[in-house]
């Protein structure tokens, strides 16, 4: 794993925003800009409202509470900010801050405007790039337009006319979203004579209903994994944009390889979006648009002669709306660098510029250059039949750049319950620890937002593809006029602003609507069935889908997820069974069956959600209460975050399935120590309480230890399963599932957390790694093997050795494989034998054997199942000559769950720290006579929650094992002997 401490020597890059500034003098006030924000052009300016010079403020409606506000931002942090909340995630504060969201906020701001600014514009417009959710907009005492509406809308006003010499003023008054969203709900029902639901989540949320009436995050009003904080605020820029009456309003680019495949030629295209100011002139006739890809291509224009009758912008600007595009088609590229997921091969970007300009030799400028960063890579999802007849289901296939991709993913939330508020170095954090695990792909899913940008330029520049729902989830929609016309320029706008990207791979509509309207989840009146189902289809398949494929021809439009793809559409929109497994992608979880056993989980085309909670590591829960006593998996603080109706039991039914309920004799007191000492010093706990607490918090530990490794060896073993099906359907007794396989990938649920909480997640929301995440680095390796039960009834045990395609590795790989017995209790090795094998194809597992445990168990000359442990290393591939061995991590089978090891003595574990350098320790652990099942490693300081280690939450089958450690950049130097101090040590 050397090498994924050396890729995690990233996540500590520090993020600098230089800024360099610019002194304006706005009627003799000194007004410093962000050049970043300030684009000083006789052409286009854009003046930020967002600068520290621009005083804001939040005021509830009643004028009881006034305070400084923040833009970007929102009411919660900017209360919090003032002292006037707490943290609304920590504690119970999540339901005693829920005033907030039920008052209505406005937020004011004054700003200066000098004559020059005023009269040197052709036009003027007020732009503001996200309003959360519903507000009236006021300048200078002029409502400006009836009402934002919507999360994910532009808003871009005309306002030359209305604009002042001097001082001006701004106000956004917001309505509450939970007030608003249930009149809107009560309304509709009364008007169209039918209720839309759902209307209410389960009480164990303690959430907000009718969240399908308000077009803003779903979550926000509560989910399963996370609290109801419905925000309101300025959530993006706010701006004056001053140009010259013709301006650049998008950017997209399109790019193809030549239908000749031995040319290594593509085709590439710009598209650019102009739009007209409030006073345009007429007589320019003929503008240009000239683009250019700096590493590539010399400067190409495309010039057109304006519309011959033009009229003004309405004073409302649908952002989302141009008068007209121009396409720039560059001459063939020969040979261009391609973009890779991660895995695959590099990530190479150019820059794509592109600017407006009058047509002449001089090309004068209209407008500022454009800049995006695009790619060359084709993705394709096939769908192709697997057999003669239609019965047999279709393939679900990624393609990129003609090669074959498993897709290695995970499903992205949103990155906290405050967007705004998330730090860029949050987004770096979780999405380098993504690639770092393996990870090729994010599900953005669709109870959730479209993302910051910052959150796809690491996704464009680490190989990770976004699978994009749009904003739709576990809900039926309204679909009155208003409705449709407010999400048909939020879905037009939101591809345009995305549509360039390299990472970007497919659209999607919602999340499980179709499922839910095809099941009853609500036991709909039957007289109205037909009602829903139109009205899905309209949304959906009239809207959607058409305003995407409108705006990109070049990605594959799903109507939902999960959804049977192709066969989706040929029943018209709406599959009588989404989840069948013969097609598209398949959501799946069981909380009542054993989920270590293959024939629990399906095996679909593509498993796009599964998971299992797990309880999150003892530091985080610290990071959200300061009452140790509030810590335990039954604790009234853990049951009201445990939204999963029953959750809490299903885990711990499901550990005991696997795990000693108790905590094992040869743990008790080892941490004790070091929670001992973080009470002391952190907590006011009295001495006499202090045992009783540390006992409290070590029973706790290991508990969340045992659902981590739980959930870890779940997701292990349904990605294995899916991984050796990639090229072959079932083999199983059961026919009625033999159509199943041909699996092309698993993206687990979920990547990460907005709150300390039993959760899905494989990354906490300190950022401390879970069991989960380190194991995810194990199984998506590109390389690696795979031993994994195969037929519970029949106990068919497989083992495979899996390979992913590089562009620079191809061809046959002669590999050998060496297996190893011991004994669990004692560390003897029992028997040794080898298999030597060529892996001939780059994306099909290569397999070594499959036979029953029983002949396995004779082979290791093993007389009983539960002391008995097999080993696979890889000892060599490519045929000894290909440079040097990839590190490829050992594969290890077990023959019986943990709870039944037969120890005949207790095992034990020493560790020592030494110190490499600032940032790097390395860590040496002994063990006894004895094997060690999921050693696992925790820190237990909060400077330690972003620490990686190069492996963890693994099986120690040697008496050594060294480990190399990564900490964040601290200001002062740590040493050994503090890491050792923090140190949590589980093992079983």
């Amino acid at each position: 794993m050397a090498l994924l401490v050396w890729q995690l020597n990233k996540l500590y890059w520090t993020i600098f925003l230089n800024s360099v500034f610019t002194v304006l003098l706005f009627n003799g006030r000194l007004v410093v800009q962000s050049e970043t924000l300030f684009y000083n052009s006789p052409l286009r300016q854009k003046l930020s409202l967002n600068t520290p010079n621009v005083q804001w403020a939040l005021r509830r409606s009643d004028g009881a509470i006034s305070v400084p506000g923040s833009v970007p931002g929102d009411v919660y942090s900017d209360l919090r900010q003032a002292g006037i909340i707490p943290d609304p995630i920590a504690e119970f504060n999540d339901v005693k801050t829920r005033w907030v969201a039920n008052a209505n906020w406005t937020y004011e701001a004054k700003f200066y405007v000098n004559h020059s600014a005023a009269q040197s514009s052709a036009a003027i417009d007020l732009v503001l790039e996200g309003v959360d959710t519903i507000g009236q907009v006021i300048l200078n005492n002029r409502h400006l337009m009836a009402s934002c509406d919507n999360y994910w809308r532009e808003y871009r006003i005309s306002v030359k006319s209305l604009l002042v010499v001097g001082e001006n003023n701004l106000t956004v008054s917001l309505t509450s979203p939970i007030v608003y969203a249930r009149q809107a709900a009560e309304n509709y029902a009364s008007k169209f004579g039918y209720p839309v639901p759902p209307d209410c989540p389960p009480l164990t949320y303690n959430g907000e209903c009718y969240f399908n009436f308000i077009r803003k995050p779903a979550y926000s009003f509560s989910w399963d994994w996370g609290p109801a904080v419905p925000t309101s605020g300025l959530w993006r820029e706010v701006y004056l944009d001053l140009y010259s009456g013709l301006a650049i309003d998008y950017v997209k680019f399109t790019a193809s390889p030549s239908l000749d495949s031995s040319s290594n030629a593509w085709w590439a295209m710009a598209t650019a979006g102009v739009k007209f100011g409030d006073r345009f002139d007429q007589k320019i006739g003929q503008v240009c648009i000239v683009a250019q890809i700096d590493e590539l291509t010399e400067s190409l224009k495309r010039c057109v002669k304006l519309p011959s009758e033009t009229s003004p912008q309405p004073s409302i600007i649908d952002a989302a709306e141009s008068n007209f595009t121009v396409d720039v088609r560059f001459d063939q590229i020969i040979n261009p660098q391609l973009w890779w997921p991660n895995g695959y091969g590099s990530q190479r970007l150019y820059t794509l510029r592109v600017r407006l300009c009058l047509d002449g030799p001089d090309c004068r400028l209209l407008d500022n250059w454009e800049t995006r960063r695009v790619a060359f890579r084709q993705v394709q999802l096939l769908q192709n039949s697997i057999g003669n007849e239609l019965g047999q289901g279709l393939n679900f296939n990624l393609v990129v750049n003609n090669r074959p991709v498993f897709i290695k993913g995970s499903n992205f939330v949103p990155i906290g319950m405050s967007i705004p508020g998330a730090d860029v170095s949050d987004y770096d954090w979780l999405m380098r620890s993504a690639a770092a695990a393996g990870i090729n792909m994010l599900r953005v899913w669709g109870g959730g937002t479209i993302e910051r940008a910052e959150f796809y330029d690491l996704a464009d520049q680490l190989g990770i593809m976004i699978w994009q729902d749009f904003p739709f989830a576990c809900a039926l929609y309204p679909t009155d006029e208003e409705f449709l016309s407010t999400v048909r320029s939020e879905v037009r706008a939101t591809v345009r602003r995305l549509q360039h990207r390299a990472s970007l791979a497919v659209w999607v509509g919602n999340n499980e609507n179709e499922g839910a309207l095809a099941n009853d989840w609500w036991s709909l009146w039957a007289n109205r069935t037909e009602r829903y189902y139109d009205d899905y289809r309209k949304l959906y398949m009239r809207l959607v889908r058409q305003q995407v494929v409108a705006e990109d021809s070049t990605r594959l439009v799903l109507l939902s997820s999960p959804s049977n793809g192709d066969a989706t559409e040929w029943e018209g929109g709406i599959a009588h069974q989404p989840q069948s497994t013969l097609f598209g992608d398949v959501h799946f979880y069981s909380y009542t069956e054993d989920m270590w056993l293959p024939e629990t989980t399906p095996l679909a085309r593509l498993m796009s959600e599964f998971g299992f909670q797990s309880h999150p590591s003892l530091i985080t829960v610290l990071s959200a209460t300061r009452d140790p006593r509030n810590i335990g998996i039954d604790t009234n603080f853990t049951l009201h975050r445990e939204h999963q109706p029953n959750g809490t039991l299903t885990i711990a039914r499901h550990n005991a399935r696997h795990f000693a309920s108790q905590v094992p004799k040869w743990l008790i007191g080892v941490n004790d120590d070091v929670i001992g000492k973080l009470l002391v010093l952190n907590f006011s706990v009295p001495s006499s309480e202090l045992k009783q607490l540390t006992d409290r918090l070590a029973t706790y530990a290991y508990q969340s230890y045992a659902s981590q490794i739980d959930q870890a060896e779940i997701y292990r073993r349904i990605t294995h399963q899916h991984a050796s099906n990639r090229c072959r359907l079932r083999s199983a007794a059961n026919q009625a599932r033999g159509l199943e396989g041909m699996s092309s990938g698993v993206m687990y649920w979920q990547l990460n957390d907005v709150w300390s909480a039993p959760t899905w997640s494989s990354i906490e929301v300190t950022g401390a790694w879970k069991a989960t995440h380190y194991y995810a680095a194990r199984y998506y390796a590109n390389r690696g093997l795979a031993i994994a039960l195969a037929d519970s009834e029949q106990r068919i045990v497989e083992a495979f050795y899996i390979r992913d395609s590089n562009p620079n590795q191809r061809g046959s790989e002669q590999i050998e494989v060496r297996f190893d017995c011991y004994d669990v209790d004692s560390l003897a090795r029992l028997n040794s034998w080898t298999i030597i094998k060529n892996s001939t194809s780059p994306n099909c597992p290569t397999e070594l054997f499959r036979q029953s445990e029983a002949d396995l168990l004779k082979r290791c000359n093993c007389s009983l199942a539960s002391n008995c442990l097999l080993e696979a290393k890889l000892v060599t591939n490519w045929n000894r000559q290909n440079g040097a061995e990839p590190d490829v991590q050992p594969e290890q089978y077990y023959f019986d769950v943990p709870k039944n090891f037969k120890r005949l003595k207790s095992p034990s574990l020493s560790v020592d720290v030494t110190k490499i350098s600032q940032q790097q320790f390395r860590i040496d652990l002994t063990s006894g006579q004895t094997t060690l099942y999921a050693v696992n490693l925790q820190f237990l300081c909060p400077w330690l929650t972003r620490a990686v280690l190069s492996d963890n939450a693994f099986h120690m089958t040697a008496k050594k094992r060294s480990l190399e450690l990564l900490v964040p950049a601290v200001g002062d130097s740590r040493s050994a002997k503090d890491i050792k101090e923090c140190l949590l040590v589980h093992f079983l």
